[in-house]
């Protein structure tokens, strides 16, 4: 859907202009949230005990803020999601300069080509996630409950793709590295969030997603700053090496936690193997 959306959105702008497209856009979210109605929870053993106990009167309500830093009460507490918390905080600093912006100036000053370039290496890019999508699905039994090995696989392949990026200058090559990064970032971002998932119980994973939500955007608000500040002062060239090395970086912290998160794989292993 992203690689459709990119190339339909700058037709359908041409075609029916910029506030028709945004309206457009209203509608679409409007079916979205109408789509999601649709969605029915099932109801745990668990809610049916405080169902019951609601009835009866033993409802325990806790504070508006306990609610509110209980998820980063968990992270905190848990080896694993605080290391999962730094890598994703780091892949995010790293990963601001795809933004649209940083990938222009990188095609106009390092590649020397127009804008058309930039639709598409952004096309080819998202070309590169639905082939790592179904590659990941393809191998989903080869990499069972090695999620670790995994997940710093795709984290160094993108880091080295990202940096033999920023050095290339030929065209063609450019649209390859884009187009292999695909699969290493879907490798990493999916064990990344199955890793995440294995390390809480259902009931604590919305509240510890928010928490790590939280903190996600508020470093890419705080990386668009200084990245700019960075292209500006040091080149487009050598922003990209510098968001190669962040994602080697993340591959440190992967390695210095790897006992926290090997102890998440086997027990989401012992699991599986119960069930």
């Amino acid at each position: 859907m992203q690689f459709a959306g990119w190339g339909l959105s700058g037709i359908i702008i041409v075609w029916i202009g910029t506030t028709s497209t945004l309206l457009l856009t209203a509608v679409i979210y409007a079916l979205a949230a109408l789509l999601t109605l649709r969605i029915k929870e099932p109801q745990t053993g668990r809610e049916t005990n405080n169902l019951s106990d609601n009835a009866a009167g033993n409802q325990i309500v806790p504070s508006r803020g306990s609610v509110l830093t209980e998820g980063w009460k968990i992270i905190w507490r848990t080896p694993s999601l605080r290391a999962l918390t730094a890598i994703d905080a780091i892949d995010m600093l790293g990963g601001s300069v795809w933004v649209g912006a940083f990938t222009l100036i990188f095609v106009q000053e390092a590649l020397g080509q127009g804008e058309e370039w930039w639709g598409f290496i952004n096309s080819i890019y998202f070309a590169g996630t639905i082939g790592g999508g179904l590659l990941v699905i393809s191998a989903v039994r080869r990499i069972g409950s090695r999620l670790l090995r995994y997940m710093l696989i795709g984290m160094a392949g993108y880091g080295l793709l990202t940096f033999l990026y920023a050095i290339n200058t030929h065209l063609v090559a450019a649209l390859i590295l884009v187009l292999a990064m695909g699969p290493f970032a879907e490798l990493s971002a999916v064990t990344r969030r199955t890793l995440v998932q294995h390390s809480v119980n259902s009931e604590q994973l919305p509240k510890v997603l928010s928490a790590q939500a939280a903190v996600l955007h508020l470093f890419f608000c705080i990386s668009l700053l200084g990245m700019a500040w960075a292209a500006e002062t040091f080149g487009i060239v050598k922003l990209y090496v510098f968001a190669s090395c962040l994602t080697c970086s993340a591959v440190a912290v992967g390695i210095i936690y790897a006992k926290s998160l090997r102890n998440v794989e086997e027990s989401s292993s012992r699991n599986e193997q119960t069930h």
